[in-house]
């Protein structure tokens, strides 16, 4: 009995020594796995979670996904059946007992940084959601061991090095490139867009303006000056443009504007003094006209105020196109720097028709270049003073009407006041200097009568 006894109690005492080893979890690892990783229980360092491994929620872990390389894709497998519970290499702290009981929390596996790619991990991140990157779970990864030490990584192919780039240079020898350059245009394409504009708002003016265009280009040259022979010879394109002024509907001209109005007055007058010097070409002195050039214009009786040319269905004299309609009307004064007197003391001819769309422009060539040429005026420095012509005299109401407001030179009368002031806009900025420092007399150039032919 004591016998039985004794060996009871051993048995118990066995009984109780396995029970106790079994509950702390001390078991060793088998000898039949030695290259069984083992499974930690103890928490991950937070830090060391959210920056390698990317998060997986709890409703995703019974899914079957893709894994970036076969190694991983093992070590899933091990992980796989929570109740198997592998002892560490090391002894495991007796405060990790306690958490026998408690609910095994699910494993991740960390890909190993020497066996995946930089494209796989690009695609694990992407697989979850940027919430889900950035917030701790409760989920413990799993370690795998490495075949390499961890601190080490697998060398990368070195990868070929390409040349710096280096901006193209245009070959300083046209002749180096070995092709043939592109010749540079004369007009730039804003001066060639502006020419095709320009192109579209004449052809869209009267026929008259196209005629009269094509005779001023064959028979006139840079100096304003007419080649009245041959015009003679070939008065055809003469008698055709003065046939469309007559042709003219005076009930449309009368809704044109101003800018048409005047560019068409102008161009008549000038038009109509070709006409009346090649229908007496070549001219013959008189009695009447001895104070003037044997071939002036002048010398042809009424010329100014008794010739009559047909416009709209009426007759009208030059005088009265240049005084009554143009001046009287519109009070322009740089109209009288664009009148032609068929001379050369007046404005030179245009090789070209005043358009309604540069007519103002146009207006300022023309003063500009006849008050900056020996016709209009001379400056005298060193006798300080000014000649001008004396068609400044012929239109002094409309030069006082125009430039007599300006306060420059008020001490001079209104009429010489007003000659300065108007003069003084178009001249050299030299030449205006001077003519603001030397307060200069003013006298008159004698008009030259002579004709402006070829």
């Amino acid at each position: 009995m004591d016998n039985l006894m004794r060996l009871n109690h051993k048995d118990i005492v066995f009984v109780i020594g396995v029970i106790l080893i079994a509950g702390c979890g001390l078991s060793s690892r088998p000898a039949s796995f030695p290259d069984r990783p083992a499974v930690m229980q103890s928490e991950p360092d937070p830090e060391t979670q959210t920056s390698i491994v990317p998060q997986i929620p709890h409703s995703e872990l019974n899914e079957t996904k893709p894994t970036p390389d076969l190694s991983v894709a093992q070590s899933n497998t091990r992980t796989q059946s929570p109740g198997l519970i592998e002892s560490p290499t090391t002894p495991i702290q007796p405060d990790t007992a306690r958490q026998t009981n408690q609910t095994p929390a699910p494993i991740q596996a960390i890909p190993d940084p020497q066996l995946s790619t930089p494209a796989d991990s690009l695609k694990t991140a992407e697989s979850s959601s940027p919430s889900e990157a950035t917030k701790p779970k409760d989920a413990t990864p799993a370690r795998k061991e490495s075949t390499s030490p961890p601190d080490e990584k697998t060398p990368e192919p070195p990868k070929p090095e390409s040349p710096p780039s280096q901006p193209a240079q245009p070959p300083s020898n046209p002749n180096e490139t070995g092709a043939s350059q592109p010749i540079p245009s004369d007009l730039t394409e804003l001066e060639e867009a502006a020419r095709k504009a320009e192109e579209e708002l004449i052809a869209k003016l009267h026929p008259f303006y196209a005629r009269y265009a094509d005779l001023l280009k064959l028979y006139v040259d840079d100096n304003g000056n007419v080649d009245y022979g041959i015009l003679r010879r070939k008065r055809g394109d003469l008698l055709e443009a003065t046939r469309m002024l007559d042709e003219l509907d005076p009930q449309q001209v009368l809704f044109w504007t101003q800018e048409e109005k005047i560019a068409l007055w102008l161009n008549a007058h000038n038009l109509f003094t070709i006409k009346l010097i090649v229908d007496n070409y070549p001219i013959k002195s008189s009695v009447w006209g001895m104070w003037y050039p044997p071939n002036s214009i002048m010398q042809i009786s009424g010329a100014r105020d008794k010739t009559y040319f047909k416009m709209m269905g009426l007759e009208y004299t030059l005088r009265e196109i240049e005084r009554d309609i143009l001046l009287k009307r519109f009070g322009d004064p740089r109209i009288c720097f664009a009148l032609s007197y068929a001379s050369m003391g007046g404005a030179f001819l245009r090789r070209e028709p005043y358009y309604p769309h540069r007519l103002d422009s146009q207006l300022d060539e023309q003063a500009r270049r006849f008050l900056q040429s020996p016709r209009g005026v001379v400056i005298d420095r060193g006798a300080a003073t000014v000649q001008l012509s004396d068609i400044f005299v012929w239109y002094r109401e409309v030069m006082v009407a125009k430039y007599g407001q300006i306060k420059k030179f008020r001490d001079r009368p209104d009429d010489i006041r007003s000659y300065l002031n108007c003069i003084l806009l178009y001249l050299k900025p030299e030449d205006a200097r001077i003519l603001e420092s030397i307060s200069p007399a003013v006298k008159f150039m004698k008009y030259d009568w002579q004709l402006n032919e070829k």
